[in-house]
């Protein structure tokens, strides 16, 4: 999947089977779930490490990191975008691999 046909996304958070699901929109209106398989905060932003749901059972998926934004449309409504910025990415990447997690990441 390119995440570069992503732009800022509203999302829909729900709870599946004990999973957050984030349901993004891309910019041909098609639904795409991911599941959050953990999250930090740094310097008062949030960042997910997600993970596409139809690849959650496989033995090894690819996961990616999503930014926290608050929404221009509404404050209470969350927006969020795919980490692009290498340095960036790299800094919380160090971040989630230093945490105590149930999961190995592998660069």
């Amino acid at each position: 999947m390119d995440f570069d046909e992503f732009d800022d996304v509203e999302i829909d958070l729900e709870e599946s089977e004990d999973l957050n699901v984030i349901t993004m929109i891309d910019d041909n209106n098609e639904p795409i779930d991911f599941v959050v398989i953990d999250g930090i905060t740094v310097s008062d932003v949030q960042y997910l490490l997600v993970v596409e749901a139809a690849d959650i059972d496989e033995d090894e998926p690819e996961a990616t990191i999503l930014k926290e934004l608050p929404s221009a449309d509404d404050d209470s409504e969350v927006v969020y975008e795919f980490v692009e910025d290498d340095d960036e990415y790299d800094k919380i990447l160090m971040l989630l691999q230093d945490s105590d997690n149930d999961y190995e990441l592998k660069i």
